[in-house]
């Protein structure tokens, strides 16, 4: 039996970037840093006593509820792929819900970013923890963190951290899923989910009852990684996963991802006949759609955003306005990225929420300039008719 060892079978780098990654040297080659750095808040130390291997760890200690990290930064090659992994263990980590409904524990991240591995609450012993990222083409050094805590996500607790490292892959391992620094979407794969809540995705629907619509993660049926986001309309109904993600004034886009479906179909009574696709919430702008039974189908559409516009309403949609649907459908790997092909761009439909419609507004120009022509004629008329 010929037996691959793992790190040549997916192309793993042998060096680990990280510079004192068992925690050896104390803070040597990390940064501490905290949302409350007064003593009476958190509390940053080597560890003796606690360690994965070697002869230390790395402690911290929320003492309030705080967001608190570890900081290096590591010296990467530009659209290039890691796995950033290490070694965690916990006592009495717990926290409030975030401000994305989130709940994060401790847990390894990139500073700055929503890309993390999943976290630790509670008490847990020594527990493997990793993710995989795609750099941008132009980035050299991603700064990776060892965090207690997140963004509008205080928790209070003790975690210690051991042996973390950072390898290159020449490919994405097995089923894995790697984040694309340079994707505005966050949980772009619905790897990160607790129940049937994703995070930074908000479920919706035109009948949003228990019987109407089903939001679920599905472990069992997905593109890529881990799990995918799955839909259920027992009823016609039209529902979907919404994710607002920044974008820049006066851009083209190109939203793409990957659709699966089982059963489909529309109401005899629908006046449009949509099934599951990718839009743009609240408008008519929206991917090719998949109805009946389709295998994974990769999907996408262009979109260009108006001189004001900031943000942009990104859709999982099973069915749409005035088509309402029966069946299952699933979602995975869904991608926003700035499209560069100037002979298409022009057909881009405009998204600008903060102006005027382009048709109706040229309508109302041209019968506001006719009605002020004709205005202006009348009181001519009626000046010459006096005068004479």
């Amino acid at each position: 039996m010929l037996c691959l060892n793992p790190v040549m079978a997916w192309g793993r780098g042998e060096a680990n970037l990280t510079r004192n990654p068992g925690f050896e040297q104390g803070t040597s080659s990390w940064d501490a840093k905290a949302w409350r750095m007064d003593p009476g808040a958190v509390e940053f130390r080597q560890s003796l006593k606690y360690r994965h291997s070697g002869k230390a760890s790395f402690e911290i200690s929320n003492l309030q509820d705080n967001d608190s990290a570890l900081l290096q930064d590591i010296a990467v090659h530009g659209g290039s792929l890691y796995e950033i992994s290490g070694w965690i263990k916990t006592r009495d980590v717990n926290g409030t819900q975030g401000l994305k409904r989130e709940n994060i524990g401790a847990c390894l991240c990139l500073r700055d970013t929503w890309i993390r591995s999943n976290d630790l609450k509670g008490s847990q012993d020594w527990a493997r923890v990793s993710f995989i990222v795609k750099t941008r083409p132009d980035q050299t050094t991603p700064p990776i963190a060892c965090r207690l805590g997140y963004w509008g996500n205080t928790v209070k607790g003790m975690a210690w951290f051991d042996d973390i490292t950072v390898e290159e892959l020449k490919e994405t391992p097995g089923d894995s899923h790697a984040d694309e620094l340079d994707n505005p979407i966050v949980n772009a794969g619905f790897e990160k989910h607790a129940g049937n809540f994703y995070e930074f995705w908000v479920p919706n629907a035109w009948m949003m009852k228990p019987d109407a619509v089903e939001f679920s993660f599905d472990s069992e049926t997905k593109h890529r990684g881990r799990s995918s986001a799955k839909i259920t309309h027992p009823v016609f109904n039209d529902s979907g996963w919404t994710q607002e993600i920044g974008v820049g004034p006066n851009q083209v886009y190109k939203v793409s991802g990957w659709i699966k479906t089982k059963d489909v179909s529309g109401n005899k009574d629908n006046r449009i006949d949509v099934g599951a696709n990718l839009c743009i919430n609240g408008t008519w702008i929206r991917s090719p759609d998949l109805k009946g039974t389709q295998p994974w189908t990769h999907t996408e559409f262009i979109v260009r955003t108006g001189p004001r516009q900031t943000t942009l309403p990104i859709a999982c949609r099973l069915g749409y306005w005035s088509s309402v649907v029966k069946g299952t459908a699933w979602f995975d790997d869904v991608r926003v990225a700035l499209f560069s092909e100037p002979a298409k761009e022009k057909d881009a439909p405009l998204y600008d929420p903060q102006g005027p419609p382009n048709k109706p507004a040229r309508g109302r120009l041209l019968l506001a300039v006719v009605l002020g022509l004709v205005a202006i004629a009348t009181m001519v008329s009626i000046i010459l008719a006096v005068k004479s």
